[in-house]
């Protein structure tokens, strides 16, 4: 039984890696869902949960997508005295990616791409004295380079090393 499920396994791993396919091209429509690694761009303190993030990524011409980010994040700053000032972070932007065929394989989507976008902070402190809070917003901008390794013509690893959501993110990336 063990045998069968193995071979099983293997059979299907071996078609969804020869099956023929473009890892990017014009029309693409993919959606990603991404947890980050190291802190968003204006952290305060200690990382409280870290960077989630989804995007969406439309294949505008054979090189280029353009698309969108919506991410949330946490932090702490904790005082000796008791108590501590609690940071959301809430960033929406705008994507743009360039991608180019480094590594010359079907199944891997490279490419490179900017950011722009807000950081809306909120915080609130909870401690000795007055409970307070605080809000506002900033520009945020910021570049990465990327790439998605599809493991079937549709589902796909991805890692992005950059600058806004986080220094590292990982995830999961599916084209419709």
């Amino acid at each position: 039984m063990k045998r069968i499920l193995f071979l099983i396994i293997v059979v299907g791993l071996v078609a969804s890696f020869s099956q023929a396919q473009i890892a990017y091209k014009q029309g693409d429509l993919v959606i990603s869902g991404m947890l980050g690694l190291g802190g968003v761009a204006g952290l305060y303190g200690e990382a409280g949960m870290p960077p989630i993030s989804a995007s969406v990524d439309y294949g505008y011409n054979e090189n280029i997508s353009i698309g969108a980010l919506v991410g949330i994040a946490t932090s702490e700053e904790s005082y000796f005295w008791g108590g501590k000032w609690k940071y959301t972070y809430t960033i929406i932007g705008a994507r743009g990616q360039y991608h180019y065929d480094f590594l010359k394989n079907s199944n891997i989507d490279t490419y490179g791409g900017i950011m722009i976008g807000y950081n809306i902070v909120s915080s609130s402190w909870e401690g000795p004295g007055v409970g307070a809070g605080s809000s506002g917003s900033y520009l945020l901008y910021g570049g990465f380079i990327g790439g998605r390794y599809y493991f079937t013509p549709n589902l796909a690893g991805q890692l992005e090393l950059g600058y806004g959501m986080g220094y590292l993110t990982l995830g999961i990336a599916y084209k419709l």
